[in-house]
């Protein structure tokens, strides 16, 4: 019978990577240059992070600018603080599934609201909402920045 200290290293060895002497462990993600890579080269976790962090910079936004009545400097907040936040590195992780597009999409179907200072039931639409602040949908605006900072 084998030991169970023997079993335990056996199967940590079956994680690692050998190449020579170095052993190299198998992770999941990695984090490099604050952007998260996974394994099998998704962006999920990437996305869930940069969204959570811009729901709450806009969440703080929200709270520190509410006698700010001005159309105007709401949107420049937006554009500088939060949108900017989501523009780092967009020409790497950008999402490509529709589950991740909609997570992102989310940050300024909220933002639109707090630009133009809307209840969270309001009846106009996305779209109304996007033109009246003159804002591109998150999903175009990351393809124009593919276009304009690659060539």
């Amino acid at each position: 019978m084998q030991s169970s200290d023997h079993i335990a290293k056996k199967k940590a060895n079956q994680d690692l990577l050998h190449h020579g002497r170095l052993s190299l462990e198998h992770c999941s993600h990695e984090k490099d240059l604050e952007v998260w890579i996974s394994y099998d080269l998704t962006w999920k976790k990437h996305v869930q992070t940069q969204s959570a962090k811009a729901n709450k910079i806009l969440g703080y936004a929200k709270r520190t600018t509410q006698r700010i009545g001005s159309v105007r400097p709401r949107r420049t907040i937006y554009l500088t603080v939060v949108r900017a936040h989501l523009a780092y590195s967009s020409q790497v992780w950008a999402p490509q599934t529709v589950e991740l597009i909609k997570e992102i999409e989310r940050i300024q179907r909220r933002a639109t609201k707090y630009i133009l200072q809307l209840p969270y039931r309001c009846p106009d639409t996305y779209k109304e909402r996007l033109i009246q602040t003159d804002l591109l949908p998150l999903s175009y605006w990351h393809e124009y920045l593919d276009m304009v900072l690659t060539t």
